[in-house]
């Protein structure tokens, strides 16, 4: 008869709850903390749409300028 093996977890999978912690407060904690990183995630995104919008206002500048320079014919 073949015994049937169920795989170990890893220690990377598990954890394991230390004396007078609550597994509630623990999942609250871990949402906590996972909304502050995706509210840090869209600072980044929105400095990040703000720099290339200025980017691209600048070289739209750039050339208006270019376009406006006065050019001399011979």
């Amino acid at each position: 008869m073949e015994q049937q093996q169920n795989p170990q977890p890893s220690l990377e999978d598990s954890f394991a709850l230390k004396p007078g912690e609550d597994l509630d407060v623990e999942l609250k904690k871990a949402k906590l903390e996972y909304f502050r990183i995706q509210v840090s995630n869209s600072k980044i995104k929105g400095k990040l749409l703000a720099m290339e919008y200025e980017e691209k206002m600048e070289k739209k500048r750039e050339e208006e300028k270019e376009r406006m320079k006065p050019r001399i014919y011979i």
